[in-house]
């Protein structure tokens, strides 16, 4: 299996390195959503979740958790996807595009989209207004034949909710080389803990889509994944799940694909998480490995300072034996940032890139590097790229960074430019970063 968004999953030392410089922040777009009921206003996305992707364009691709229309209970919106093209030469604006936006047929997309082949986006929605979309949806956005025309979304599948299905789904998809499309949910399955599916598509084409649950989460093998999944060696797929494992601090688990005879998917715990010192509660995290196999990421909680960590998961030297997981920084909750909601990005020379939610000199979150260190053992150095002032600035960064030219892009769930229908917080931002 392999996952086409480079951007969230991405093996370390596949991506630029990044100067040690003072970084300069760029605002490429300011959120103004949508009014509510019976107003008049822009029809923008509002408060993103999810981090991006990008096309050999270099277009950003992405997710708006609300905002696009007057629907859902309040007016708010439903979500949207929008595009970001860069300026051209001696340009300065970046020009953003709507897509698609979400009415009763599924909504608050929540997840980073997945390119599939000839330019098609996969992605989810986390529920919907309607009966029959209410658990989630999986959605594919068709581009257009030509550039007059407007992209085509289908929803190849609607979660029930039933105890052999499935709700809620929030993290990215993955596409698989078998074509299918590989995630996780929430909420559903026999326990109503989560599951891991399998959404085959059809053969012959233009027929549904066929869903199998590969895994339903019990409590005591994990609870609530938040995240996408990964694919590592030998097809298997890893993540995190919030939630479960014998403390219920949530655990790291991996999904071993069938060797016939057998035909079932084998889930097991990697390693579960047991409170402050070794972190918990690892929340939209889309795990990475590097090319020795070990896995890294973040909890939102927990660690020496009980803010947060990032840490990583070596794999053991013989089969079956136990992952050794190492806290790489504890975020101390001042400065430096605090609760880290988002997973990580890596670049060629081992360094890892994310954001906090909160912290900073004005608490509204931060985006850091983590350095590793000069010699193996040693201590890794956090560096603060940016603080959030929680203004036009942008506030609240839930989403991870995406690594492309030497620059980062990412977005933050509120401030910015004020929000019609939820006054001055801000609907939230995407920025750039150039080191």
């Amino acid at each position: 299996m392999k996952t086409r968004i480079a951007a969230l999953a991405v093996l370390a030392g596949l991506m630029p390195v990044l100067a040690a410089a003072n970084p300069v922040e760029t605002i490429l777009h300011r959120f103004a959503s949508r009014p509510r009921y019976g107003q008049t206003g822009p029809q923008d996305g509002g408060n993103p979740l999810a981090g991006f992707i990008m096309d050999p364009n270099g277009v950003l691709y992405g997710t708006t958790s609300t905002g696009g229309g007057a629907c859902g209970s309040n007016g708010s919106g439903c979500g949207a996807i929008y595009t970001l093209t860069p300026p051209a030469t001696g340009r300065i604006a970046w020009t953003k595009k709507m897509l698609a936006r979400f009415e009763d047929e599924g909504s608050y997309p929540s997840a980073a989209l997945t390119f599939g082949p000839g330019g098609t986006l996969f992605g989810t929605t986390a529920s919907g207004d309607t009966a029959d979309s209410i658990n989630g949806t999986v959605f594919e956005l068709v581009p257009p034949v030509s550039p007059r025309t407007a992209w085509t979304k289908h929803i190849l599948y609607r979660f029930t909710g039933a105890s052999a299905d499935g709700s809620h789904p929030v993290g990215r998809l993955l596409l698989g080389q078998d074509g299918a499309l590989y995630g996780t949910t929430q909420a559903g399955g026999a326990a109503n803990y989560g599951t891991i599916f399998k959404l085959a598509p059809p053969i012959p084409p233009k027929q549904a889509w066929k869903a199998t649950i590969l895994h339903s989460f019990t409590g005591a093998d994990g609870a609530s994944p938040l995240g996408g999944l990964t694919a590592i060696s030998g097809g298997r797929l890893v993540g995190a799940a919030s939630g479960g494992g014998a403390d219920g601090f949530g655990v790291i688990y991996a999904l071993t694909p069938p060797v016939p005879p057998h035909v079932r998917w084998a889930e097991a715990t990697l390693f579960a998480f047991t409170g402050y010192s070794t972190g918990f509660a690892p929340q939209m995290v889309d795990l990475i490995a590097d090319t020795n196999g070990t896995l890294y990421g973040t909890t939102a909680s927990g660690g020496a300072g009980s803010a947060g960590t990032v840490f990583s998961l070596t794999p053991p030297a013989e089969p079956e034996k136990t992952w050794t997981q190492t806290i790489l920084y504890s975020f101390a909750g001042g400065a430096d940032g605090a609760t880290p909601y988002a997973g990580l990005t890596g670049d060629a020379s081992g360094n890892l890139y994310g954001t906090t939610r909160n912290g900073g000199p004005a608490g509204f979150g931060t985006v850091y590097k983590l350095s590793p260190p000069a010699t193996t053992g040693g201590t890794w150095t956090e560096t603060v790229l940016h603080s959030f002032a929680g203004g036009r600035d942008g506030s609240l960064p839930v989403a991870p960074v995406l690594v492309s030219g030497g620059n980062l892009y990412g977005s933050t769930n509120e401030g910015g430019a004020t929000c019609p229908q939820w006054t001055a917080d801000g609907c939230g931002t995407v920025f750039k970063i150039v080191p």
